[in-house]
């Protein structure tokens, strides 16, 4: 049965996100003192991440670069871009009709081309 995600306690997600770290350094056949080390964490802060408890936000990316999942965090958030009615409304008004003829650069009046 797939778990509702925003309907986890804090407490429930950080132990959902240890135990998937410790399948994924499991399956990749690190032990938790080898992901310490690649890492540049404490052993214990590994212990703790995956039994469920709190640690700090480099401490995660530190972990999940190790683990070449970086980008999947990054991923998270993707980077923000203009829906077509934001773009639309930052263009320049259409013209409707042409501006006003340009004056003549000397003070002559204007004629007719035929006269």
């Amino acid at each position: 049965m797939k778990t509702s995600f925003p309907l986890l306690t804090d407490d429930a997600a950080l132990k959902h996100i240890g135990e998937r770290v410790r399948q994924l350094r499991l399956r990749k056949d690190i032990t938790q003192s080898q992901l310490a080390k690649n890492s540049g964490v404490g052993k214990s802060t590994i212990e703790r991440f995956e039994k469920g408890s709190s640690i700090q936000l480099t401490s995660l990316i530190r972990v999940l670069r190790s683990l070449g999942k970086l980008e999947d965090l990054l991923e998270l958030i993707p980077d923000q871009v203009a829906s077509p009615m934001e773009l639309l409304m930052k263009e320049e008004p259409a013209k409707y009709r042409a501006s006003r003829a340009k004056k003549q650069k000397n003070n002559e009046p204007w004629k007719w081309g035929d006269e």
